[in-house]
């Protein structure tokens, strides 16, 4: 007797985690349909009858959307369920996350990134816009004393913010997303260590990149977008020594 209560119970547990997915597939797509924030979905029973579920699915449904960054709720009057636009680091922390506990090797994620870096630095170098192809060159001038001081955090965090700029500069979403998780993954392992010495010679391969952008020499931009993967790679091997 007590084997079927817990066979019924499972059951009932799986309708009703399959209940909570199809609500918030159903509202996922209506919210996305809105393509912009603030946009007024409803109060909590005016969704619910819509949609024809109860309100512990409901809220479970929601809270699924609320993790994923596309809906937030305001309380009180005028209050109910609004659309809310995702953030790309939100996105990125949890595909950084999900790499960390893979235990995705970080050589995986150093060719990844150079991928990403050559295609960033082509389409650079590219530009009809001058102010584009001199914004990399002017971020390594303005951030010169942190690429070869001694304070190592904020050396990675200049060196990050150039990656990062790199993406925007390629107005391309898809990259700056990627570039973002790469960034982020980097933060969580300790595996590539900053030291003054790299810092260095870090920085002498970037202004190499930067210069060659500037000129809108593609092939030379690629060149040094590689070296800076083969230097961080070499540095991987020395320090597993």
């Amino acid at each position: 007797m007590n084997k079927q209560k817990g066979l019924l119970s499972e059951g009932a547990e799986l309708e009703i985690g399959s209940a909570v997915e199809t609500t918030a597939r159903l509202l996922r797509e209506e919210f996305l349909q809105r393509a912009e924030p603030g946009v007024f979905l409803g109060s909590e029973d005016e969704l619910m009858q819509r949609f024809g579920v109860s309100r512990a699915t409901f809220r479970q449904a929601m809270k699924l959307l609320e993790h994923e960054e596309l809906v937030t709720i305001r309380r009180g009057v005028g209050g109910g369920f609004f659309t809310r636009r995702p953030s790309a680091n939100g996105v990125a922390h949890m595909a950084a996350v999900y790499l960390i506990f893979q235990r995705t090797p970080i050589e995986d994620v150093l060719h990844t990134a150079m991928a990403l870096r050559v295609e960033a630095v082509r389409q650079i170098s590219a530009s009809r816009d001058k102010k584009i192809r001199t914004a990399p060159r002017e971020y390594l001038e303005r951030h010169r004393d942190l690429l070869v001081g001694a304070d190592r955090r904020e050396a990675t965090r200049a060196v990050n913010g150039y990656h990062l700029l790199l993406a925007e500069l390629s107005n391309n979403k898809v990259l700056e997303l990627v570039m973002n998780v790469v960034r982020m993954f980097g933060n969580r392992s300790d595996a590539l260590v900053f030291t003054p010495e790299r810092l260095c010679e870090h920085a002498e391969a970037t202004a190499a990149e930067a210069a060659a952008m500037e000129r809108g020499d593609a092939v030379a931009a690629e060149a040094a977008a590689r070296l800076q993967n083969e230097i961080s790679l070499r540095w991987l091997k020395r320090q597993r020594k």
